[in-house]
């Protein structure tokens, strides 16, 4: 029997089993964790919107924990040669952040070794929710860093 490693997340979806990799993960984001702030007004280039989160992603056999702060961004609305829905509602960009997010997760952390607890890991996952949310949400972004002044909304691991 494969042994597996627990994560216990401020952020990923909860599963039961082994998944993708060696790794259970455990934890998630809610959609209302993302209080997106309006950056940009929709006239000036059809706006933008972002939050910046911080979630804790605790190795559950070692208890190391790397703490993951970055931005998420989303148009107001998309251009006019872009399909519909072309204007990105508030619950669909917290939805599809969320959905993203929990993806991501999920993705980077069921294959993650206890070495690679650090920055790297967290880079890793920026990357992946950048890719799958920018495929939910055309022009949308994710930033390793907090961008414009917003505050840091720390995610726990039960998605608040």
């Amino acid at each position: 029997m494969m042994k597996c490693t627990k994560y216990i997340l401020g952020l990923a979806m909860v599963c039961g089993l082994c998944g993708a990799g060696p790794n259970w993960v455990h934890g998630f984001v809610t959609p209302r964790k993302f209080e997106f702030r309006q950056i940009v007004p929709v006239d000036v280039d059809g706006g933008w919107r972002a939050v910046c989160l911080r979630a804790a992603f605790t190795h559950g056999n070692t208890d190391i924990t790397i703490r993951c702060t970055f931005t998420v961004g989303t148009p107001l609305r998309l251009r006019p040669e872009a399909p519909p829905p072309r204007y990105i509602t508030l619950e669909h960009a917290q939805a599809a952040g969320a959905t993203a997010a929990n993806q991501a997760a999920y993705s980077v952390l069921s294959k993650a070794s206890p070495d690679s607890m650090s920055a790297v890991l967290c880079d890793t996952f920026v990357g992946e929710y950048n890719r799958l949310l920018k495929a939910g949400i055309p022009g949308s972004r994710v930033n390793s860093t907090c961008i414009h002044d917003i505050p840091v909304n720390p995610v726990s691991p039960d998605g608040q």
